[in-house]
């Protein structure tokens, strides 16, 4: 099985569009692949996607080649108005927090505060090696606050 983080870079390099709202399965951003929004993780682990609901024709936005082989699943149920991650933090700028102090617990946080910033600037980029930056960074972000809590 491949890491989420490889299947979205994949598909974003492909150029699949990456949208606000997530995945009701497995929470990983929904794209629009061949006029059909789905879930590129789970489709690329169809077998472990129990749930195929069909995502309505309004929805569908733009077309983009699939991989011979994909079977994307098709997804519903993510809210209409999904708001960016950082909107709720006050950093709906885009602006990427400064570090408070080395406390763990705060430290955390700014952590995390970084991570919710990187996914509303990959939401707002078109230029896919970006978006594999920012996912690169999403990512590194993740395993550092692993490491901390533990």
């Amino acid at each position: 099985m491949r890491n989420p983080e490889d299947i979205m870079a994949d598909y974003l390099l492909k150029g699949g569009k990456m949208l606000e709202k997530s995945c009701p399965v497995c929470g990983s951003p929904l794209f629009i692949v061949k006029g059909e929004t789905l879930c590129v993780v789970c489709a690329e682990n169809s077998s472990a996607a129990a749930e195929q609901p069909v995502i309505p024709d309004s929805a569908k936005i733009s077309d983009v080649d699939l991989r011979p082989g994909d079977d994307p699943v098709s997804l519903t149920g993510a809210p209409d108005n999904y708001p960016p991650a950082c909107a709720a933090s006050g950093n709906a700028g885009g602006k990427i927090p400064e570090v408070r102090d080395l406390d763990p617990d705060s430290l955390y946080l700014d952590i995390e505060e970084t991570i919710k910033s990187l996914c509303a600037r990959v939401r707002n980029t078109a230029n896919p090696g970006d978006c594999l930056t920012y996912m690169e960074c999403i990512q590194a972000g993740t395993v550092a606050l692993k490491n901390l809590k533990n």
